[in-house]
């Protein structure tokens, strides 16, 4: 394993020690990081926080180091890959071990482990003396020796993770949000994953209007609650309008000492307001609770209003 000869005084271990509380814990991170490449013979790797912060032999918050190696970056998302991410520059640094390792594979080597799938394991040395005889007898039992085995590429290591749900990699983001929120919400995927949850297309499209009222930094301390939490579900309503704390209603005092729960209206709400009995129309429409009506998206809106007009004409109802 190559590492650079400024590693200990490189800035991204300066930053990292800075954010995870000193260089001790930064040193150690990086080297057990990518010591794990080298004894798995791989650089990338389905990854989530708690397992990045157990390979690192980090033992603080599993959210902080993760965020600080996403942010410098020491870890990337693999484009096209959800849940697995690749150690930043590895392969570049050690390119004479991967060669190494691919010699018996025709010069190729996965970045997951082990030789490309239906590649041949190595080519033959000298020329083969004389000819066969016979046919073989049978076909060979077993899987052949040595093949890597599950993401980690070591039998006797091997995490076991449940699979992606289908579908997950068919879930399509609105075409106006960024790149930050997208990888936000591919880590809240990857958590559901985890959970044997998944998304169906109906339900995805409401929770993406549900999220439009979050603005990008709300929107991932609203995932990062519930992660650590171990929620199954997003709470937008506790995040919208803040910046990166839950919002909660104030008690405020009134005259004869008793408390009461102001309602909180949001401002959207106020500048565009609501039909009457849209939460009605709603419940008759889908089978979720229903979001705040500035949060809808605009077909959802005009479906509802399409709904209510009919009603007050006393028409058929084909909402």
């Amino acid at each position: 394993m190559i590492v650079d000869p400024d590693f200990v005084t490189h800035w991204k271990t300066k930053a990292l020690a800075n954010a995870i509380g000193g260089m001790g814990p930064a040193l150690q991170a990086m080297l057990l990081l990518w010591g794990h490449c080298q004894a798995r013979k791989a650089w990338q790797f389905q990854l989530t926080p708690l397992r990045l912060a157990g390979i690192c032999g980090f033992e603080g918050r599993a959210q902080v180091l993760w965020d600080a190696m996403m942010e410098l970056p020491l870890i990337q998302p693999v484009p096209g890959e959800l849940g697995w991410y690749e150690v930043h520059q590895w392969a570049e640094k050690n390119g004479q071990l991967i060669r190494n390792w691919a010699n018996n594979y025709g010069g190729q080597w996965s970045p997951k482990g082990g030789p490309p799938k239906g590649e041949p394991k190595g080519e033959p040395k000298g020329e083969p003396k004389g000819e066969p005889k016979g046919e073989p007898k049978g076909e060979p039992k077993g899987e052949p020796k040595g093949e890597p085995i599950g993401y980690d590429r070591k039998g006797e290591d091997r995490i076991r993770t449940p699979k992606t749900p289908k579908g997950a990699l068919d879930l399509e983001f609105p075409a106006q949000w960024s790149q930050a929120r997208q990888e936000t919400m591919q880590r809240w995927i990857a958590y559901k994953a985890e959970c044997r949850k998944r998304y169906k297309p109906s339900s995805w499209s409401l929770l993406c209007t549900r999220l439009s009222v979050l603005a990008d930094n709300e929107l991932d301390a609203c995932v990062n609650e519930s992660i650590s939490q171990g929620w199954q579900g997003l709470f937008p309503e506790r995040f919208a309008g803040s910046t990166t704390s839950p919002v909660f209603p104030q008690k405020k005092e009134r005259g004869g000492g008793g408390f009461f729960e102001p309602e909180l209206t949001p401002r959207a709400e106020i500048e565009h307001p609501a039909p009457k009995g849209y939460e009605a129309a709603w419940a008759e429409m889908f089978d979720i609770p229903c979001p705040p009506w500035a949060g809808m998206m605009p077909e959802h809106q005009q479906r509802i209003r399409q709904k209510l007009d009919l009603k007050k004409e006393g028409g058929p109802d084909h909402a």
